[in-house]
């Protein structure tokens, strides 16, 4: 008989266990700990021991678990408790993974609808994304990647899930980035110039609990004869994941160029000069995810040399 209950205090030790035991999902951080799992989760202002659904059997052993939460009002200054996130759903490999499932996403259901909620996203996809950033996923969380998909999808979708977004996942290293030199950004670099800010001061209050404590780096895009800022794109230290891949890498965050500024070759001008301000400074790989609806993003990284290294899927069910 397996039995589901709130996460205890005492439970951390067999998460943990069962994170480092999905050894088919690369992105997800080898170096996950307690002490991770503490600082990176439970810390989270938001936090709460009803979310965290533990799975065990007659004997008391842990079996899988599943975390839900909510995703953030349109301003980013607090949750909304309409939009449910069912952030991760893991299960031991050598348990039953279809009756565990079925049970685990049903508990956590319950627990969304109970709350408020009207809809839920299954697979964290940023910003509907209250815990994880660093733990998987990269740069931002892109929803189920490729290797978790599968049969969970179709599972997923035969209980109501619909397919919401698909995002591209790009990499570039750094040994021989260059910014791009043409005619148009030749007339930007004359016009427009870009600064760094180290250790930003957050947006929003969703950045805040999401990347507040992370290395970040945000450069900020300025008309040299105004003085106008028209533009920035923020990057972030991926930690831990980065650590287990054995290299500084930089996650882009946020891009924005102010709308009667586009296709001007200012998002190109300030990409550039930001990689190359990071390239200097010892990064040696950059990671953005991009919607696959998004076509001038989707281009843009493609010009600048990055390669789609993985995707993922997020899925949403309406439920009031």
């Amino acid at each position: 008989m397996i039995t589901y209950r709130p996460f205890l205090n005492s439970d951390p030790p067999e998460i943990v266990r069962i994170w480092r035991s999905q050894s088919n999902l690369n992105r997800f951080a080898n170096s996950f700990s307690h002490a991770l799992i503490e600082s990176m989760v439970l810390a989270k202002p938001y936090f709460t021991h009803e979310g965290m659904i533990v799975a065990e059997d007659r004997d008391g052993k842990v079996l899988g678990f599943v975390h839900a939460g909510f995703a953030p009002n349109d301003s980013w200054s607090d949750l909304d408790v309409a939009e449910g996130v069912v952030a991760i759903l893991l299960v031991d490999p050598a348990a039953a993974p279809a009756e565990l499932v079925g049970g685990l996403l049903n508990a956590a259901e319950e627990y969304l609808i109970r709350c408020g909620s009207k809809k839920i996203h299954f697979g964290s996809r940023f910003p509907q994304s209250p815990f994880y950033m660093g733990l998987f996923g990269g740069s931002q969380i892109p929803g189920l990647l490729v290797e978790q998909q599968g049969e969970l999808v179709s599972y997923l979708r035969s209980v109501g899930y619909q397919e919401l977004h698909q995002v591209h996942i790009f990499q570039r290293r750094m040994g021989d980035f260059r910014p791009i030199v043409d005619r148009q950004q030749t007339f930007v670099r004359r016009n427009y110039q870009v600064e760094s800010v180290m250790d930003p001061q957050p947006l929003s209050w969703w950045e805040s609990c999401t990347l507040g404590d992370t290395d970040r780096t945000r450069y900020l895009l300025f008309d040299r004869k105004t003085e106008k800022q028209c533009g920035n794109v923020t990057f972030w230290d991926i930690q831990p994941l980065s650590r287990d891949w054995g290299m500084r890498a930089m996650g882009l965050y946020d891009l924005r160029v102010d709308r009667d500024a586009r296709k001007s070759g200012l998002a190109t001008f300030l990409v550039g000069e930001s990689i190359k301000h990071l390239q200097q400074y010892g990064t040696a790989l950059i990671e953005a995810q991009v919607r696959s609806n998004n076509e001038p993003a989707l281009k843009l990284f493609r010009k600048f040399g990055f390669g789609e290294v993985d995707m993922g899927v997020s899925l949403v069910k309406v439920v009031g």
